[in-house]
């Protein structure tokens, strides 16, 4: 059965990567944040507040925009995101529905998510933890691509009942994005 709750956060998601087609100003209008209700079996978990100050982090490359796009499966298997969207068309890619606990591949969580913390540690590298990384490609110019990244998290207790709640982007994820990236686009220029 299809969580809704989580279906609505893909389509925030979405709609958010497809609105960031440069970086934010300080001259944007003031956003009023929308609220998901997350639904379990056991009826009504949380409402979480979405808005657009999850923007998304972006850098541009002065390659063609094919190059780029070709590069990012490979970008994000690297950093241990099995692609689990990927749209040609928009050059959108990512997963929006990974669930995972203490680690993203070998990295702690806390490098890339804040979700407070208790007196045994961050709680990103001990609650369950949903991600939803996804990551577009837009040309700026014949030989330049911009590359936005959007990370949004949620987290819970898994000793003990909790809501779930949201979590903060470190932006540990998106640089080291865009680290990798740079490196594999540098490696087959030469």
């Amino acid at each position: 059965m299809r969580n809704p709750a989580v279906y609505a956060l893909r389509i925030v998601t979405a709609l958010a990567i497809a609105g960031c087609g440069s970086a934010p100003t300080s001259t944007a209008p003031p956003v009023t944040p929308t609220t998901v209700r997350v639904v379990g079996s056991g009826g009504p978990v949380t409402n979480v507040a979405v808005s657009a100050t999850d923007l998304a982090s972006a850098t541009s490359f002065e390659f063609p925009v094919d190059r780029v796009w070709r590069a990012l499966p490979e970008v994000l298997d690297s950093l241990a995101i099995p692609v689990a969207h990927l749209d040609h068309n928009t050059r959108v890619i990512g997963n929006m529905d990974l669930k995972i606990r203490g680690r993203l591949g070998r990295v702690p969580l806390r490098r890339y998510i804040d979700c407070g913390s208790t007196q045994g540690g961050p709680n990103a590298d001990t609650y369950d933890v949903w991600l939803s990384v996804t990551a577009a490609a837009a040309p700026k110019a014949a030989n330049a691509t911009e590359v936005s990244v959007q990370l949004q998290a949620m987290a819970r207790p898994v000793t003990f009942a909790g809501e779930y709640f949201k979590c903060a982007t470190t932006r540990g994820l998106e640089n080291a994005l865009f680290a990798i990236l740079s490196r594999r686009l540098a490696a087959a220029r030469s």
